[in-house]
């Protein structure tokens, strides 16, 4: 039986950076009432699409996951997340240093 997570933002805090989630963890669904973020399937994917939000890795067909890394260098800064990895060439650690040493 697989361990099921705690359905609270904590659950996200106890992740290790190379962890993977999938979207029902991601946007709230009938069976997460505490997501991490509060949109829509359609408006995650067209954040997806236009690169405002990480991008996915695709394990097969049916299963979409995101590295919990990524969605917490968007979860940082959300509004400027697509700008910094457009710029940088999807080299999302280089930007991330980048935005440390400015600090």
């Amino acid at each position: 039986m697989k361990k099921q997570l705690p359905l609270t933002a904590s659950w996200f805090d106890q992740l290790s950076d190379s962890a993977l989630v999938g979207l029902d963890r991601i946007i709230k669904t009938p069976g997460n009432p505490n997501p991490l973020i509060d949109a829509s399937r359609s408006t995650w994917w067209r954040w997806v699409a236009a690169k405002r939000a990480p991008q996915p890795v695709r394990l097969s067909p049916g299963k979409t996951l995101w590295r919990v890394s990524d969605l917490r260098a968007w979860l940082l800064d959300p509004i400027s997340y697509g700008d910094l990895t457009r710029r940088r060439g999807n080299k999302k650690i280089t930007a991330i240093r980048s935005l440390k040493e400015d600090i």
